[in-house]
């Protein structure tokens, strides 16, 4: 375009350097905005499109007075809406490179999702199973552990690991993961591959579900729910095709089994 024969809609003594892809005005040097794919957009559409970002992934930007809330409602985007979760997590993540860093409160979200699967399993089983108890003594006599440690100060210690085992296990999800994804030739950078580990954690809030007729109902829903969720992930963050995104998501869905067993 001609910058002598136009002006900025916003700055009439200016002369005019770009349209906004979105509304179509010509603006200025000084009006001048990038959105996330690099195209030219006014102030504001750039204040719209922040706001549209703060509505995707309210966890990664809310006050710590909102975590709970925000915690709930992310739980509850990803776990019944993941087609549209992953989505946005693919726009807001790939083309803005400030997206990169910063992803602390991603894993927190995965972390916490971890560790309340492993702690809610343990629990049921000291609720539900008969012999579990004599489970915990035989594990003492196995493991030659002093006398003095008896079955409830095992399962106090068991309880209190887990918040250890809870890390070594996403930490382990997430580095497969990133592995898997990189062999099978996928572009891919940690921050995005830990965002979609952690986001797929939400599926171990399922395990709230308590056993019915010694039936695991919430591990078999949590499993379930993981499947579904990585599948989606990697299927539209990474646009892998379906035999390559099974390759990738088989060994860390072996390692949680085997975990959250």
């Amino acid at each position: 375009m001609s910058s002598a024969s136009r002006t900025c809609a916003l700055h009439a003594n200016h002369s005019a350097v770009a349209i906004c892809c979105t509304c179509q005005i010509d603006i200025c040097a000084a009006c001048h905005h990038t959105n996330p794919l690099g195209y030219a957009i006014c102030p504001g559409c750039k204040e719209t499109l922040r706001a549209f970002e703060q509505t995707l992934f309210p966890w990664e930007q809310a006050s710590f007075s909102r975590l709970p809330q925000t915690f709930f409602r992310t739980s509850a985007n990803v776990l019944f809406k993941p087609f549209s979760f992953f989505t946005d997590l693919a726009f807001w993540t790939s083309f803005d490179k400030q997206k990169e860093g910063g992803f602390g409160r991603a894993i927190a979200f995965g972390l916490i999702c971890t560790v309340f699967g492993m702690v809610i399993t343990l629990f049921y089983q000291y609720l539900f199973v008969d012999d579990f108890l004599e489970i915990v003594r035989t594990t003492i006599q196995e493991n030659d552990l002093p006398a003095e440690v008896n079955p409830d100060t095992l399962l106090t210690l068991l309880f209190l690991m887990i918040p250890l085992l809870g890390i070594l296990a996403f930490l382990a999800h997430w580095f497969v993961l990133e592995m898997g994804l990189r062999l099978l030739g996928a572009q891919t950078k940690w921050s995005i591959s830990g965002r979609v580990a952690a986001y797929s954690s939400a599926a171990y809030l399922a395990k709230i579900l308590p056993p019915i007729g010694g039936y695991p109902i919430g591990y078999l829903v949590a499993i379930g729910f993981l499947i579904q969720l990585e599948t989606t992930a990697i299927r539209v963050v990474y646009r892998l095709p379906a035999g390559k995104t099974f390759l990738v998501i088989l060994l860390p869905f072996l390692i949680t089994i085997l975990v959250h067993q």
